[in-house]
């Protein structure tokens, strides 16, 4: 290739410096100019010991190092923007990848100072009442006997009511349950869970009235008759006396108690009649229609075993025997030692 001539090389260069000169004064029109003399050497920038590659090189002009902006904000994360008509350049924070794990360790710990405020209200509202109780009572006097109908007006199914009189230092408590509702259940209950339910109670009055003296009783309501009574003796021990079976259902009795409780079992409406005596009871169960066939054979031997239990619960040796019928069959039954029926179609 032959070489420029060197007229026509310098044409070039000047045309090529105009062009430069027409450029740079669109934009910076408004400064000057300066010749510098700079000096590139093979500078480097080490950023926390690690070497840092860099497209522009590093310069010195006069005993001073130059470095580009931009390479400068690459190094220290910025962005940067230049603003060619205000002659102004911008620098920002970019957005750095740990501030969303920041962000999420800081709520972590104002959830957990939260969680532990928390705490520390309820167990200073704990400490107030354990204080509050070692000076004196959890409850008034009115408001223990809610209290203890709300804890223990239900025990075993059975309904009871519960009324305190006296005062913190002498405690009077009568428990009533109405056994023409609940005479069933109630004589289910052995010795063991009576006195039980009775310690639960004065537990709950000993724990708002330690020092106080304790009696009382559970009466039926329905008879107005005593069927236990407890006390506090010296050493503070509670003893429960359960009174003797109160009374037994005569004849009549029986049969009207029965009818109220099992006049009705898997659907059927039943009649129940009664006659015989302490030693001897008849039954004689009826419905009406085909309603007997409403029953499997096992389930009509439930229902009568049902009857046969509230039976010897009040006369204990007597002996059960009838029928059960409806329009069109009719069953002969009688029961074994153990209660077991034992039934015949007639």
């Amino acid at each position: 290739m032959k070489a420029l001539p060197k007229k026509k090389k310098a044409v070039i260069v000047t045309t090529v410096l105009a062009l430069t000169m027409f450029l740079t004064s669109v934009a910076f029109a408004q400064g000057t100019y300066k010749n510098l003399k700079a000096w590139f050497g093979d500078i480097k920038i080490f950023v926390n010991n690690q070497l840092v590659q860099m497209d522009v090189k590093p310069f010195i002009v006069d005993g001073t190092t130059y470095v580009p902006v931009r390479a400068i904000s690459n190094i220290f994360n910025k962005d940067i923007k230049w603003d060619g008509a205000n002659l102004r350049i911008d620098i920002t924070d970019r957005p750095n990848q740990n501030d969303a794990y920041v962000t999420y360790l800081s709520q972590q710990l104002i959830e957990r100072q939260n969680k532990i405020n928390e705490l520390e209200t309820k167990v200073a509202k704990l400490e107030a009442e354990l204080a509050t109780t070692k000076k004196g009572s959890k409850y008034t006097f009115s408001q223990l006997e809610d209290y203890l109908n709300d804890e223990h007006g239900v025990y075993q199914k059975i309904s009871f009511d519960i009324e305190l009189y006296g005062d913190k230092d002498d405690i009077e408590v009568e428990i009533y349950v109405d056994l023409d509702d609940d005479y069933s259940r109630w004589n289910s209950l052995t010795t063991s869970k009576i006195e039980g339910y009775i310690e639960d109670v004065v537990d709950d009055i000993l724990y708002n009235f330690k020092d106080a003296d304790i009696t009382g009783f559970i009466e039926d309501s329905h008879e107005d008759e005593v069927l236990v009574e407890f006390y506090l003796n010296s050493k503070g021990k509670l003893v429960v006396e359960i009174k003797e079976h109160r009374y037994a259902y005569d004849i009549d009795e029986l049969e009207d108690y029965l009818n109220r409780k099992h006049d009705y079992y898997g659907g059927v409406y039943f009649d129940i009649t009664l006659s015989g005596n302490k030693d001897m009871i008849r039954v004689y169960v009826e419905t009406d229609d085909d309603d007997l066939d409403y029953l499997k054979k096992y389930e009509i031997e439930d229902y009568l075993e049902k009857l046969y239990s509230e039976i010897v619960y009040e006369y204990s040796y007597v002996d059960v025997y009838g029928y059960i019928k409806d329009d069109y069959t009719k069953y002969y039954f009688d029961f074994d030692s153990r209660g077991n029926v034992h039934m015949e179609e007639n």
